[in-house]
C-alpha cells in the first residue's frame, strides 16, 4: 500500500515542478522564460491544472507553435475551453513566411542566323556597299558573296565606274541566302539606231523601200506572199518604162533575173544584160521582201534621181498589176541620195 502511494505522488510532484518552472520560479534575470510547446500546454491540461490558470501562464511566456485545426483538436481533447483557445491563438507566433522560390535561370535567346547576300549581273569592277560598309568589288563575272549579314533590313548600295548607282533596300530573313541582280543603268549615251525608211510607194498589193548605199542603191519590194514582183527601172529618164530601159525579177526556178527592153513587149533573154544588182528574198509573215541591191549607174544615167514602176503577178487571181500606174507611165520618182 505504501508502494501505490509512492507511485501516485511522482506525476503529481513532477506537474508541481512544471507548474514552478512555468510560472518563472526557476527563471533567472539573464535568462528569459522560454515559451511554451504544444507538449507542455497538453502536459498541463491532462494534469488537471485550470485553463485559467494556464492561460495566464501562457501570457506571460507566450507558445511557440501554431494553433492550426489539428493542434486544436489535439487541445480540447485535453481538456482546453474556447477562451483558452482563444488566447492561444492570440499569443500564437505569425506563421513562417513561405521560402522565396528559387530564381529560374534565365534562358539566354539564341544568336540569330545570319544570312547570306549573292550580288550577280553587276559591271566588272562595282563596289558594294551595305549600310554604308565596303563589302567588296564584283568579279569579272559579276559576281560576290557577302556573309555575315544580320537578319534584319539593309541598304545595298553599287556603283560601277560609267553607271548611275544603285540602292535598294533588301529584308534579309534569318539564314536567308538572297541573290541580287543590281540594274545598273550606263551613263554612256547607246547611239541611236538610223530611223527606218520610209516606203516611196505603197498599194494594196504591194510596198517598195529605199535606202541609199554609198555607190548602190537599195530597193526593198514586199508582196503578199505567193506573189511574184518585177521591178522596172526608167534608166533614160523620159517618163515612162520603154526601149532601153531595164527589168529586175526573178526566173521560174526562183533565181535573179536582169532583162534589157528591146520596144513594148519584148525584152532581152534573161542574163543578157549583166548586171552587177544583186537580190536577197526573206520572208516576213504573210509577206515576202525582195531586196535588190543595184548600182546607182544602173538605175539612171543622170545618177541623180530614179524612177520606177512595179510589176505584180497575183497568184491568187493570175493577173498582173502595176503600180503606181498602168501602162507604164508616170512612174515613181526617187533622189538618189
Amino acid at each position: 500500500m505504501a508502494v501505490d502511494k509512492c507511485i501516485f505522488k511522482i506525476p503529481l510532484i513532477f506537474l508541481v515542478c512544471l507548474l514552478c518552472l512555468l510560472s518563472g520560479g526557476g527563471a533567472t534575470a539573464q535568462t528569459p522564460p522560454k515559451a511554451l510547446s504544444k507538449t507542455e500546454v497538453v502536459s498541463l491540461l491532462q494534469g488537471a491544472v485550470p485553463p485559467d490558470r494556464i492561460a495566464e501562464i501562457v501570457r506571460k511566456r507566450g507558445i511557440d507553435f501554431q494553433v492550426t485545426p489539428e493542434t486544436e483538436k489535439e487541445l480540447r481533447d485535453a481538456g482546453a475551453t474556447s477562451e483558452l483557445l482563444g488566447t492561444l491563438r492570440e499569443l500564437a507566433p505569425p506563421p513562417p513566411k513561405p521560402e522565396p522560390p528559387s530564381p529560374q535561370p534565365t534562358a539566354v535567346p539564341a544568336a540569330p542566323v545570319p544570312g547570306l547576300l549573292r550580288i550577280e549581273g553587276a559591271p566588272k569592277g562595282a563596289e558594294v556597299y551595305v549600310d554604308d560598309e565596303f563589302k567588296g568589288q564584283v568579279s569579272r563575272e559579276g559576281r560576290l558573296k557577302i556573309p555575315g549579314l544580320s537578319p534584319q533590313k539593309h541598304v545595298v548600295r553599287v556603283s560601277a565606274q560609267g553607271y548611275r548607282e544603285k540602292v535598294e533596300t533588301l529584308d534579309l530573313a534569318p539564314g536567308e541566302t538572297r541573290t541580287y541582280t543590281p540594274s545598273l543603268t550606263s551613263l554612256v549615251q547607246a547611239p541611236a539606231a538610223p530611223p527606218a525608211p520610209k516606203p516611196v510607194l505603197t498599194a494594196a498589193g504591194v510596198s517598195v523601200f529605199y535606202e541609199g548605199l554609198g555607190e548602190s542603191a537599195k530597193l526593198t519590194l514586199r508582196v503578199h506572199n505567193g506573189d511574184s514582183p518585177v521591178l522596172f527601172v526608167d534608166v533614160n529618164g523620159n517618163g515612162r518604162i520603154d526601149r532601153g530601159d531595164t527589168a529586175y525579177g526573178l526566173t521560174n526556178d526562183e533565181r535573179p533575173c536582169t532583162q534589157y527592153l528591146l520596144g513594148p513587149g519584148k525584152t532581152s533573154l534573161c542574163g543578157t544584160f549583166h548586171s552587177r544588182g544583186a537580190l536577197e528574198v526573206k520572208n516576213d509573215g504573210d509577206w515576202t521582201r525582195y531586196i535588190w541591191t543595184i548600182p546607182k549607174s544602173e538605175l539612171s544615167r543622170e545618177g541623180k534621181s530614179a524612177q520606177f514602176v512595179v510589176n505584180v503577178y497575183s497568184s491568187a487571181t493570175s493577173k498582173w498589176a502595176a503600180y503606181p500606174s498602168e501602162p507604164f507611165t508616170n512612174p515613181v520618182r526617187i533622189a538618189l541620195q
